[in-house]
This record gives structure tokens, sequence and C-alpha cells, in this order.
């Protein structure tokens, strides 16, 4: 059996954290969370998650300047991100590519779109 892929979730709604951490704990993940940006940040440096899930519009800072940080490290520069909001224009779309994401979800997300989002990037036993 594969060890679980930790997955970095940043989202600063406790519910919304509660629900995306259970889907992705049912999808074999292991789950560190984040209520900014700033946390996220730090805690990709710590972690080295196999995926990062940021939510767009988190405090201190947001998701577009969290993903370009993070992908300025060497070692989380390959690390497949996705960018996770409820918000769904072209332009965020193309903004949210453009800093680093791998991929962008819109937020309601149900655990069989999880599963297929998990298997996409990570190796899940």
């Amino acid at each position: 059996m594969l060890p679980e892929p930790t997955v970095l979730l940043a989202e600063d709604n406790p519910e919304q954290q509660h629900k995306t951490r259970v889907l992705l704990e049912e999808c074999g993940c292991r789950v560190v969370e984040a209520m900014s940006g700033v946390e996220a940040f730090e805690l990709a440096l710590t972690e080295k998650p196999d995926m990062i899930v940021l939510d767009l519009k988190t405090p201190v800072l947001d998701g577009f300047e969290t993903a370009r940080r993070i992908r300025k490290v060497t070692d989380l520069r390959d690390v497949p991100m996705v960018a996770y909001t409820a918000d769904h224009s072209y332009s965020l779309t193309d903004e949210a590519l453009g800093a680093g994401f791998d991929e962008y979800v819109i937020k309601p997300i149900d655990l069989e779109e999880m599963r297929k989002l998990v298997s996409r990037y990570l190796k899940v036993g």
C-alpha cells in the first residue's frame, strides 16, 4: 500500500475547509490546513506537500501571490497546485494559470470530482 500523499489545503471559510478536508481524506490523502496565504506558504516550506489546493481569496496574501511565491521555491516548483474558488470567470482562470496553478476548480466539488482531481496528480493507495 502506498503512503498517504500530503495535500496542503488553504481555505479561510471553516465550513468549506472542513468539507474539502473530508473529501481529500476520503481520497486517501493526509491534509494539512492553512487559513491564510501566508500560513499556506509557510506550511508549504515545512511540509513539502505532494499537492496544494489554494483558495484564490485567502486573507493577508491571496492565492495568486501565494502561488507565485511557492513557484519560486526550488523544492516546490513542480508540486501540483489547484486554484479552488467559487468565482468562475475566464480572466481569473487565465490569471491563475499565469500565477503557476496547474488547474482551476470551481467550488463546491463533489467526491467523484475530487477523486478524479487527486488521481490526476497523486498516486494514492
